[in-house]
């Protein structure tokens, strides 16, 4: 991730459709643990859901995405509620293939260029 300047990575299923998300914080998270490195063969869905001490199930998309016909304003409170840095945007609340991605530095800059 840090030689291709991304922050964060999707996480897709075989068909495509978004799962969930690892960041840098994940690898620093993990170096701080007492996990054992043979979590790192498991699934990055797994590895995570052992990571962060969270069920599978409350690692997946629905709060890391926003559908192509909600607002700024949704997807702004999105990002607030969650305490995220960037929401993957899917087609519809059916079809979470991920299209674009949206990072808070995208938002700022939208903002800053809209008030000139």
């Amino acid at each position: 991730m840090n030689s291709t300047g991304r922050r964060g990575l999707a996480i897709v299923d075989e068909g495509n459709h978004l799962v969930g998300h690892i960041s840098g914080k994940d690898p620093k998270l993990f170096l701080d643990s007492h996990c054992s490195y043979e979590i790192l063969k498991l699934p990055i869905i797994h590895f995570l859901s052992q990571l962060r001490s969270e069920d599978i199930v409350d690692i997946r998309a629905p709060s890391i995405s926003c559908n192509v016909n909600e607002t700024i304003g949704h997807l702004i409170k999105k990002l607030a509620v969650t305490g995220i840095h960037r929401i993957y945007i899917v087609p519809s609340s059916q079809d979470y293939t991920p299209i674009r991605v949206i990072s808070l530095t995208d938002i700022i800059a939208f903002i800053l260029h809209q008030n000139r």
